[in-house]
């Protein structure tokens, strides 16, 4: 069977691309004083089209996974047909199954930059096998050359496939839904679809629903764009950008410059970058951050609600998912890295001050942080396995189990902060990778002993 592309939905992302380019960051009539210096000349500038490898990418899945009402030119394996046979589909759902392909997070936000990872959704109807994804869709990725690096997880929180392609990282994530087909009109926002389907779909599926709610919430996609190019630039310049280390990940910057947004729909960038270190600098946690109130459905997923859930009354900075089931995007956040994040935003928020006076330009907000000057005292944690595959898998579950080793430790009555680096030291062999936790003691500290704390995380 000949396959064939359509690059539909891809143009449309790409005149969504192209406007962001047209990025303006002052207004010269409110702030002739910082014109000289507009922060635009000092973040990650945005792609004026899609990239090579973004077609390269879609091409091979195209040749993996079957479908004739493709939506961005995916298909279902010859295998995987096969398997359908077994499982007495009848052939007019065969030849009519459907699959998408979707992008979400950063990438479908329009902020297409050099230094992005991509995010993709795989959606295929429910009788099709879970196991088929982690399995031989893996082994056809396995066999082509333009995979370099390719790494599963099928028992993670969100079961994710992790590859580089072209240089780029991309993670791919699977959920199944309780059609017979899937067409390219199939509305995945309509809450509906959820009845019925496993909670990995559930999870997989709302990254892209999360996407799409942020980018219908905001009063101007542009100006939301823009400032949250910004304030992603800032917290990785100040080792503050990482969900799995304890930090905010991408989604919950991005909900917390759309509820900015919501809240000064009409004001320009430079200001809505102000008002966001101004509101949170003062913002009382644990009240959380929404972007909708949330909605109640008689569904059996679990949604964030303090006063049902005990576990949830004890999250230091709730920030709500804006679609159903709504879900607390910082639920990892810690007592040490929410006390670093709040001092780093009214930090910030004065040196904004200042670029406001024309006492310094914006350079200053990304200058990048030195982690080894903060800290006097650190604890090393080092993983090694005889292989490399090995090696992968085991610095995976390293990263993902780091924050409960910050939280022992900050829980120690002689230490006041603990906060892990968000760089890694791999020796060159591939065998061996070492983490950093800075720690700052209690002045009175004399003498100090980790032991029970490390074996109590061992």
């Amino acid at each position: 069977m000949k396959l064939k592309m359509t690059k539909l939905p891809l143009v449309q992302v790409h005149i969504l691309l192209s406007s962001s380019v047209l990025v303006v960051f002052y207004d010269k009539t409110l702030f002739s004083r910082v014109t000289l210096h507009p922060i635009s000349a000092f973040i990650p500038k945005l792609a004026d089209a899609i990239p090579k490898w973004m077609w390269t990418l879609f091409s091979l899945l195209s040749t993996l996974l079957l479908s004739n009402s493709v939506h961005t030119g995916c298909a279902l394996s010859e295998r995987r047909m096969a398997s359908f046979t077994n499982t007495n589909v009848p052939e007019d759902v065969t030849e009519t199954v459907g699959g998408r392909v979707l992008p979400f997070g950063s990438f479908a936000f329009g902020l297409n930059m050099k230094s992005s990872d991509f995010d993709l959704l795989c959606v295929e109807p429910g009788f099709v096998p879970r196991q088929d994804f982690f399995t031989s869709f893996v082994e056809k990725l396995q066999a082509e050359q333009a995979v370099q690096i390719l790494q599963v997880i099928e028992d993670a929180f969100v079961p994710v496939i992790k590859l580089v392609i072209a240089g780029i990282e991309v993670d791919m994530v699977y959920a199944k839904i309780n059609r017979k087909s899937i067409s390219d009109k199939l509305d995945l926002m309509d809450p509906t679809h959820l009845e019925g389907m496993d909670v990995h779909s559930v999870r997989s599926l709302q990254g892209y629903r999360v996407t799409q709610e942020i980018l219908s919430l905001v009063p101007s996609v542009f100006s939301f764009r823009v400032v949250l190019t910004a304030i992603k630039h800032w917290a990785k310049c100040r080792n503050i950008y990482s969900n799995k280390m304890g930090f905010l990940g991408g989604v919950s910057w991005a909900i917390l410059v759309a509820r900015i947004c919501q809240l000064y729909p009409y004001t320009t960038a430079p200001v809505l970058v102000d008002k966001f270190f101004k509101v949170y600098s003062m913002w009382e946690w644990p009240n959380p951050i929404l972007l909708r109130i949330p909605e109640e459905r008689k569904l059996s997923f679990p949604v964030w609600n303090p006063n049902v859930n005990m576990s949830d009354r004890f999250h230091l900075m709730p920030i709500i998912t804006p679609s159903y089931p709504h879900q607390n995007s910082s639920f990892n956040v810690t007592a040490s890295t929410q006390k670093i994040m709040m001092e780093e935003i009214k930090h910030r928020h004065s040196i904004i001050k200042e670029v406001f006076a024309n006492k310094t330009t914006w350079k200053k907000l990304f200058e990048p942080v030195v982690f080894f000057q903060n800290y006097q005292h650190y604890v090393l944690l080092r993983a090694t396995a005889p292989t490399e595959a090995t090696h992968k898998e085991w610095t995976g579950y390293i990263e993902a189990q780091l924050r409960h080793l910050v939280g022992i430790l900050e829980r120690n009555p002689d230490i006041l902060l603990a906060c892990p680096s968000l760089q890694t030291f791999p020796e060159k062999n591939g065998l061996s990778t070492t983490w950093v936790i800075g720690i700052k003691l209690s002045p009175n500290t004399k003498s100090l002993n980790l032991n029970p704390d490390v074996l109590t995380f061992v």
